[in-house]
């Protein structure tokens, strides 16, 4: 969010140029949406910046590890 109000772009103004949609932006902005690769390179470009900055003051964090059961069900 910082980079994108620094840069002076709207959310739906940064959502076109990043080629996603509105709503995916709030969810990046709100913590509640992961990224792949490929976004996360197409939002530095919309926002003119290395990829590194966008990770700029984030603290690595233990990844939760969650025991999940898995069955395949036949068809």
């Amino acid at each position: 969010r910082e980079l994108r109000i620094k840069a002076g772009l709207t959310q739906p103004a940064f959502a076109e140029a990043a080629g996603v949609t509105k709503q995916y932006v709030w969810r990046i902005e709100d913590g509640r949406q992961n990224m792949s690769l490929r976004t996360i390179s197409r939002i530095a470009i919309a926002l003119d910046v290395p990829m590194s900055a966008l990770f700029e003051g984030i603290e690595a964090r233990p990844a939760s590890l969650v025991n999940r059961s898995y069955t395949k069900t036949a068809p």
